[in-house]
C-alpha cells in the first residue's frame, strides 16, 4: 500500500492518497481505525503500519479528537493527522468494508487541510 501526498495537479487537491493495496493490506488499515472507533487506541501512525510504503516522505498519523478536525498539516511537507471522533472514525471504518472485500474504485476519507483518498488503483 502506497501512502502519498499529492499538493496539487488537481481540483482535489491537496491530498493524501493510500492506494495500490491488497484487501489484506486494507483490513489492516480497517482494523487500525476500528481500533480508535472502540477506543482500543488514540493514535496510529499509518506511514508505520506493515505494508505502508510512504511515497516522498509522507506520514499520516490518525488520532482520537474530541471534535472532529479532519486533516491537518503539521510542518512538514507532506506531515499529516487526521483527527476524528470515534463515532466519525467508525464511519471511516465503515468505508473501507468495500476494499477488504475486494472492490475497485475510491472513497473520500476524511477532509481539512487536505482530502483523504482511498483508491485501489491511485485514480479518482
Amino acid at each position: 500500500m502506497k501512502l502519498e501526498f499529492l499538493p496539487d495537479g488537481s481540483d482535489d487537491c491537496p491530498l493524501v492518497r493510500l492506494y495500490d493495496f491488497s484487501p489484506v493490506e486494507v483490513a489492516d488499515l480497517a482494523a487500525a481505525i476500528s481500533g480508535l472507533a472502540e477506543g482500543r487506541t488514540t493514535t496510529c501512525p499509518v506511514h508505520a503500519l506493515t505494508g505502508v510504503e510512504p511515497v516522498n516522505g509522507c506520514r499520516l498519523t490518525l488520532r482520537v479528537g474530541w471534535r472532529d478536525q479532519g486533516m491537518v498539516q503539521l510542518p512538514g511537507p507532506a506531515d499529516f493527522n487526521c483527527v476524528l471522533t470515534p463515532d466519525t472514525w467508525a464511519n471511516v471504518a465503515g468505508l473501507t468494508e468495500p476494499f477488504v472485500a475486494g472492490s475497485t474504485g475510491f472513497q473520500w476519507l476524511a477532509g481539512g487541510d487536505a482530502r483523504w483518498l482511498l483508491s485501489g488503483d491511485g485514480h479518482w
